[in-house]
């Protein structure tokens, strides 16, 4: 088994679809991919799809069906539990060779055991719910099937590892910002031809500046880049209009809405759209704002887009990690240091992250990407303490 992507007929999506070793789909596994995931990132998708194989897995070599188990005993008999707890620990499966079991010891991650029993969770509730739609409720069989699901959830929610990895993403330190505009800005350093460097300059200063994502840049349509207007705006929707070549294609997963640009990044896109539709072909294109710079000017794949942040790392030795998520920790580190200067309230600075963020309103996300400027402000607030206890020392 394993995952494939499929595009979905009169859209600009593609689903994962888990197939056999044949390459066919396998339908009661991709029902539940599509009832239960869709809606989900691409990667969050592709990646708890592969959990799902990674159970399978485990019940085909016990000889079981897991539908079967969660329409019966939930796993309660001859130590299946246990067993598939330490499948869920392992990294890949035990392999025959030489009528011996090769095992592999190394283990998965906290991070990702933890995920491992999420999708367990869901799959398997997702099993149940489909035996208890085909038989009748007064049925003597559902009382107790629904004592030893309960007991199977919570003895997975008990395997749960504490002390989860914390990321360590975070944005540009103010320097190195200044070498990346210093870099864009300069004829030549990146080897980059005028176009491409016009293109590509834009690109960076909107992740930079709006702190969109990868999907949502290049899904951007040139009529939703409002530039004429006395506070210039993008908007961020989704894509139903126009067709997109694209073998894989950009998606937008987060609330529509409308982020204010500069009048600098309004007159860059201007000028960038005059190069863009200088040549015919490119003027033939899906009206994408972004295209490639080498004919048939195709809209910007994903890959292109990778490439332009691995030249900038190349350039600038002092960066070694960039991508279009570090300019969005650093969009909102900014924008978190700016309001720490000038005394914003918890509340609004709740809203307004939201709203840029493409959050739900009560959402807590934008904490995530505000590790380095709350080291810089915890530093300030202890300098600033010890700094007063000084001065009381020696009044």
């Amino acid at each position: 088994m394993r995952v494939r992507q499929a595009r979905v007929t009169g859209k600009n999506e593609r689903i994962a679809l888990i197939v056999d070793d044949d390459g066919l789909p396998i339908d009661r596994l991709n029902f539940f991919v599509m009832e239960e995931l869709r809606g989900y990132a691409d990667s969050t998708i592709t990646l708890r799809a592969g959990v799902i194989i990674h159970i399978e897995k485990w019940a085909t070599s016990r000889g079981i069906s897991l539908e079967e188990e969660m329409a019966t005993t939930c796993l309660s008999k001859d130590g299946l539990f246990n067993s598939l707890i330490s499948h869920l620990h392992k990294k890949s499966t035990p392999k025959l060779a030489d009528n011996i079991f090769q095992l592999n010891t190394e283990q998965v991650a906290v991070d990702y055991f933890n995920l491992r029993l999420a999708v367990c969770e869901t799959y398997f509730e997702y099993l149940n719910n489909k035996f208890l739609s085909r038989i009748r409720l007064d049925n003597p069989s559902v009382r107790n099937n629904k004592i030893l699901f309960e007991k199977l959830l919570k003895r997975l929610n008990k395997r749960k590892i504490s002390g989860q990895h914390v990321s360590t993403n975070n944005g540009l330190t103010e320097l190195q910002q200044a070498s990346i505009f210093q870099a864009l800005y300069v004829k030549g350093f990146l080897n980059w031809n005028e176009p491409t460097r016009i293109r590509n300059k834009l690109i960076i200063l909107m992740l930079y500046e709006t702190g969109i994502r990868k999907g949502e840049l290049l899904s951007l349509i040139i009529e939703n880049c409002h530039t004429k207007v006395d506070k210039p705006y993008i908007s961020i929707k989704q894509n139903i209009r126009y067709s997109d070549p694209r073998k894989i294609i950009p998606v937008i997963k987060t609330l529509e809405r409308v982020i204010p640009i500069s009048k600098r990044l309004a007159e860059l896109i201007d000028e960038y759209k005059i190069i863009r539709s200088k040549d015919e072909e490119a003027k033939k294109q899906p009206p994408f704002l972004f295209l490639s710079s080498k004919a048939p000017f195709l809209p910007l794949s994903i890959s292109s887009f990778n490439n332009i942040f691995e030249t900038i790392k190349k350039a600038i030795p002092d960066i070694t990690k960039l991508s279009s998520h570090t300019l969005r920790h650093t969009r909102f580190e900014n924008l978190d240091r700016y309001m720490f200067r000038h005394k914003y309230d918890d509340a609004l600075k709740a809203k307004l992250k939201n709203s840029l963020g493409g959050w739900s309103r009560n959402s807590r996300t934008s904490e995530n990407y505000e590790k380095l400027a709350t080291e810089e402000q915890v530093f300030s607030v202890i300098t600033g303490i010890q700094d007063e206890i000084d001065g009381d020392m020696y009044k």
